[in-house]
């Protein structure tokens, strides 16, 4: 027996709407990617070999579930034509299912199984079983005498034993999925985290204070930060890669992976997703980066001309100093790669060269050990062109510098950044929580800090 997993572009349009930098399939319901739930329902099925049929494609799918080695299965991966019709997607098929039954899994929907029980279907035979939801998507077993018959019946009335499914066609059913799964259904999947208390899940790399509390029934994925006195719970979900920040309050609401909140905030009945909350009931979406989390950080900028502070400045001219000589004497030996591009520096763009790693011999890698590829960005900082602490330096012609100048509405790169400290330069959707966090925190000495960590951290790294 072999399964198909038809990942229609139709039946997920609600989940492009409102989380647009999220994979529709790997949507997490309860901090799991919906995809692995169908994974799972095969495992207890005892299908082995899956096919991944996407008609709109997206390479984060292969590159999350990989070839299924993690349950044990052998996944494979293609494409179909836009609004196939089940039928369709079997012919096209037909190559890899062979004489085998199938059971084929369309769009996108909630499935109700129990991990303790084992599935079975018939292997033989020509009965036709299926459970859709009333936009059609759902499952339909095929069995293998009938792949030849085009006027199929299928049973209407399904076996106590066969999984039922709902409908997952709005934020409201993903938001009443979120709350059934942490009020009893939960036990009956496999959801990642752990915790002595079967109602709170926590995942790995989790920072919890002792100030924050966590009120049953809860789920918070991995990598996840709760700033000081922060409440979450009861029914709360908290997705993997998310900042909590102080004295924030989520209850009976859903934040997704990589979303950051700020100080004072209270999240009830709701869902954030990265820099939007939203109204599972009604559907309304608001844009809290401008409303809410930015707006003492703007209000604090008193003269919008003024990009680069005055201490900064001066701290960037002793920098210039105590690195002056390090770099005559190590530059004329280094065999660099650099490039040039174009940032917006707040008041107007700058063209700036950057050099890339690695370094070709000695000399360069300890170019950048003492970060002395910074050096010649000082002088910009020193005349108020360029700060020395800021946001993550990104050209300014691509779609990710866009996305946070539209995000952050003062975006002011720095040559070093939060972000870098935290090695986080490379994870766009973590740097952006991180930006949010710097604009809410930043100061003198909190720049200090950043300015220290970086310095740290690139003499200890590899290059």
């Amino acid at each position: 027996m072999k399964s198909i997993v038809y990942c229609s572009d139709n039946s997920v349009k609600w989940v492009r709407e409102n989380f647009s930098q999220c994979s529709p399939y790997l949507l997490e319901i309860g901090n799991k990617p919906f995809l692995e739930y169908l994974i799972d329902f095969c495992v207890l099925a005892k299908i082995r070999q899956i096919r991944i049929v996407q008609d709109e494609h997206d390479q984060r799918i292969q590159q999350h579930l990989g070839d299924g080695s993690r349950w044990d299965v052998e996944l494979s991966y293609t494409t179909a034509k836009q609004g196939s019709h089940a039928n369709a997607i079997e012919q096209y098929n037909s190559g890899f299912i062979g004489n085998d039954t199938i059971l084929l899994f369309n769009g996108m929907f909630w499935l109700s199984y129990d991990k303790h029980i084992s599935y079975s279907f018939p292997t033989i035979g020509s009965l036709n079983f299926q459970a859709m939801t009333p936009t059609g998507d759902g499952w339909r077993f095929i069995a293998a005498e009938a792949h030849s018959h085009s006027d199929r019946r299928y049973e209407e009335k399904l076996e106590a034993g066969f999984p039922q499914v709902s409908p997952l066609n709005s934020i409201l059913d993903f938001y009443q999925k979120s709350m059934t799964l942490l009020n009893g259904e939960s036990e009956h999947y496999n959801l990642p985290g752990y915790g002595a208390d079967k109602t709170i899940l926590i995942g790995r790399n989790v920072v919890i204070p002792r100030s924050a509390k966590i009120i049953s029934p809860a789920i918070i994925g991995d990598c996840v930060q709760l700033g000081q006195d922060t409440e979450i719970g009861p029914n709360a979900v908290v997705g993997s890669n998310s900042f909590i920040d102080d004295n924030s309050t989520i209850n009976n609401s859903v934040v997704i992976s990589h979303s950051y909140l700020g100080c004072n905030l209270e999240l009830n009945c709701k869902i954030a997703a990265q820099n939007m909350v939203i109204d599972p009931n009604t559907g309304t979406r608001l844009d809290i980066a401008d409303e809410f989390l930015l707006t003492h950080t703007i209000n604090k900028r008193k003269n919008p001309c003024i990009l680069c502070s005055l201490r900064q400045r001066i701290v960037a001219f002793l920098l210039w100093i105590v690195w002056l000589l390090p770099w005559l004497m190590i530059r004329p030996w280094c065999r660099l790669k650099s490039k040039d591009i174009f940032i917006n520096s707040g008041t107007d763009k700058l063209q700036i060269r950057l050099y890339t790693l690695p370094g070709k011999n000695l000399f360069a890698r300890w170019f950048f050990k003492l970060s002395l590829d910074r050096f010649h960005l000082l002088r910009a900082v020193i005349y108020g062109k360029l700060r020395l602490v800021g946001n993550i330096i990104l050209d300014d012609g691509s779609l990710i510098a866009n996305d946070f100048e539209a995000t952050f509405k003062e975006y002011t790169p720095g040559i070093f950044s939060y972000s870098e400290a935290l090695g986080h330069g490379n994870d766009y959707a973590q740097c952006r929580i991180d930006e949010l966090y710097y604009l809410h925190h930043a100061k003198f000495s909190f720049n200090l800090w950043i300015l220290y960590k970086t310095l740290i951290r690139n003499f200890l790294k590899e290059t």
